[in-house]
């Protein structure tokens, strides 16, 4: 996933919070990753981020095939089938 901020002081509407897992039995993320560092566990709020993704096997990876530190491949993401239904997710951020 990647943030941006924008300053700007047009009303823009929120989506609706994603309160619960929509994976079911979707493994698409995990078989993606070409660095393996998905772990097959159920999202769920609050959950810290080293119990769902090894960053540090995606960062690793990344780095020796793009060279840069800190930036992911966004694979995952790219994979997501949650992200192409129009209203759960920005695509834009992907």
């Amino acid at each position: 996933m990647r943030l941006a901020t924008v300053f700007t002081d047009v009303e823009l509407p929120a989506g609706t919070p994603v309160t619960e897992s929509r994976c079911g039995s979707c493994r698409r993320c995990l078989e993606a990753c070409p660095a393996g560092a998905g772990r097959d566990v159920t999202w769920s709020v609050g959950m810290r981020r080293d119990v769902l993704l090894d960053f540090y096997a995606c960062e690793r990876q990344n780095a020796s095939n793009i060279g840069t530190v800190g930036d992911v491949c966004g694979i995952c993401v790219a994979v997501c089938p949650q992200g192409l239904i129009p209203g759960t997710r920005c695509r834009a951020a992907t």
